[in-house]
């Protein structure tokens, strides 16, 4: 349904099985609640110019939520409308605090992108929101310096053990 210029959703409520929704590019005028779709794991709303996705409803099983190129200045709340999260998009809001991104808000968030908000005008943003955020891998696509996690003590992660060639292959070379 995306990129069709679409001022309202179509009735979908037959579709109760639905996994992934991509209404992301349309002239949508609102957002219809969304709480009959129990499976629900990808929502799609990219370029809407929303402010707010509250009127979507609470979504158990959404995982992965891809908001960017809207007009969000709070997300703290999207944590417990989507207990679920896994993955958020936000970059290219209106985003101005990392002090709403907290482990309360998002336990399970592994992939978080913010690039194109105020916030990232901070250079710290990034050490800042790992610290809050024990699941957190990925930061705008950068794998997260496992060393600024709590409870990592500012240790560094040891490199990979190193085996020689032959240890691996079990074969030795000969000189000819």
């Amino acid at each position: 349904l995306g990129g069709n210029q679409l001022v309202a959703v179509p009735d979908i409520s037959r579709c109760k099985k639905l996994q992934d929704i991509e209404l992301s590019g349309n002239c949508l005028e609102s957002l219809l609640d969304l709480n009959f779709l129990p499976h629900l794991t990808t929502l799609r709303l990219e370029r809407l110019s929303l402010s707010s996705v509250a009127s979507v409803g609470m979504l158990r099983s959404l995982q992965n939520l891809y908001l960017a190129n809207n007009e969000l200045e709070d997300v703290a709340l999207l944590g417990s409308q989507f207990p679920s999260l896994e993955f958020l998009d936000v970059k290219f809001n209106l985003v101005k605090t990392t002090g709403c991104f907290t482990n309360k808000h998002f336990p399970r968030v592994t992939d978080l992108y913010l690039e194109g908000n105020p916030l990232t005008e901070d250079s710290s943003y990034r050490g800042d929101i790992a610290q809050a955020l024990p699941s957190l891998e990925q930061i705008d696509g950068i794998q997260v310096n496992q060393s600024s996690k709590p409870g990592a003590e500012g240790k560094p992660i040891p490199p990979p053990v190193m085996r020689p060639m032959t240890a691996t292959t079990g074969k030795i070379g000969r000189a000819v």
